[in-house]
């Protein structure tokens, strides 16, 4: 989530900050839409979308999926959000909730 990740041409900045190329991600079942921040998404839930330094997540919010940018704490969130969780498998089981984004409380 830094500004420029450092990862190398041809990979991504992935779960829990490895550099990684999309093209292992995709058969794991990550999806990658080419939305940035706040436009419109079109494959509906995608767990990347933006570019490098500015990712999210296609999430649908009234009845938008748009690319929400990645947060990883509650009080990156604005007045009046909540922060939802993108929910990771662990191999030993369990999730890991470390990267969410923000969204209007009451939803």
């Amino acid at each position: 989530m830094a500004a420029v990740p450092g990862c190398p041409m041809g990979t991504v900045c992935g779960v829990h900050g490895l550099c990684i190329e999309q093209s292992v991600l995709e058969p794991l079942g990550f999806a990658f839409d080419p939305a940035l921040i706040g436009e419109t998404c079109s494959n509906g839930y995608a767990a990347f979308c933006g570019t490098e330094g500015a990712r999210g997540a296609c999430i649908t919010l009234n009845g938008q999926t748009k690319c929400q940018p990645y947060k990883r704490a509650r009080s990156e969130c604005g007045p009046g959000e909540e922060l939802g969780f993108i929910n990771y498998p662990l191999s030993g089981g369990g999730y890991d909730r470390t990267t969410g984004w923000c969204y209007p409380d009451g939803l």
